[in-house]
C-alpha cells in the first residue's frame, strides 16, 4: 500500500514539475497555482482493479501537502528529471524512475515496480444519439462532404472525408437510404461524436408508416 501510494504521488509530481517546466507563459506561476489556496489539484489512477486518488497542493516554500487515499503528509521534490524523480516523502528521500506511455505509467524503486493507469481528468460529455446517424470517430477536419440532404445513397459509399493526425478518414455508408439531414461542412473542426449526417435507410419510412396506420 505504501509503494502504491509513492508511485500515484510520484507520477503527479513528476507531471506537475514536466508541466510547469515546459510553460511558456507565466512560467513563475507553479503548475496548478489557484487563487483559493484550498484547492487540491487531483490525479486519479487505476491498480488492480482499485482506484488510487492523489491530491495535493504547494505552498510558498515549495512543500507538497497531499493526500492519497486516506494518508495525508508532506513531500518535496528534490530533483526531477527525465524518467526520473527524487522526493522527499514524510522526510525519508526516495529516487524512483518514472515511465510513461500516454495515461499508463510504471514507477520502479528499490521495492520493485507499480503499474498506475491515469483516469481522464474530466468526464467524458454524454454523445448525441441519433437514429441512423454518422459521427466522427475522432477529433478532426472536415475535408470534404461528398452528399447533400436528399442525396441517394449506397452502401460502401464515402459520404464525409474527415483529417485527423495528418491521416484521413472515410465515413462510409453502412446501409443504402436517403441523406436527411447534413451538419457540417469542409474545412470545418469537429469533436470525436459529433453527429457529421443522418441517413434514412431504404425501407425504414415504410417501416414507420406501417406501426402507425
Amino acid at each position: 500500500e505504501g509503494e502504491v501510494r509513492t508511485a500515484a504521488l510520484a507520477v503527479a509530481l513528476a507531471q506537475q514539475q514536466a508541466h510547469r517546466a515546459a510553460a511558456r507563459v507565466l512560467a513563475s506561476i507553479p503548475s496548478g497555482w489557484r487563487n483559493n489556496p484550498s484547492a487540491k489539484q487531483e490525479v486519479r489512477f487505476t491498480h488492480q482493479g482499485g482506484e488510487v486518488v492523489a491530491r495535493y497542493i504547494r505552498d510558498r516554500s515549495g512543500t507538497f501537502r497531499y493526500e492519497v487515499g486516506e494518508h495525508s503528509g508532506e513531500a518535496r521534490v528534490l530533483r526531477a528529471e527525465q524518467g526520473w524523480i527524487e522526493l522527499e516523502v514524510d522526510g525519508v528521500q526516495r529516487l524512483l524512475s518514472v515511465t510513461s506511455d500516454g495515461p499508463r505509467h510504471w514507477v520502479q524503486s528499490t521495492a520493485g515496480e507499480v503499474a498506475l493507469v491515469e483516469l481522464p481528468r474530466f468526464p467524458e460529455p454524454e454523445r448525441e444519439q441519433v437514429a441512423g446517424g454518422y459521427t466522427a470517430p475522432i477529433v478532426g477536419r472536415i475535408v470534404a462532404v461528398n452528399i447533400e440532404p436528399g442525396s441517394q445513397v449506397a452502401a460502401g459509399e464515402v459520404l464525409v472525408v474527415l483529417e485527423a493526425m495528418k491521416m484521413e478518414h472515410m465515413i462510409v455508408c453502412a446501409e443504402a437510404g436517403t441523406v436527411t439531414e447534413v451538419r457540417v461542412t469542409a474545412g470545418q473542426q469537429v469533436e470525436a461524436g459529433a453527429v457529421l449526417l443522418v441517413v434514412e435507410a431504404d425501407g425504414a419510412g415504410e417501416a414507420r408508416a406501417e406501426v402507425q396506420s
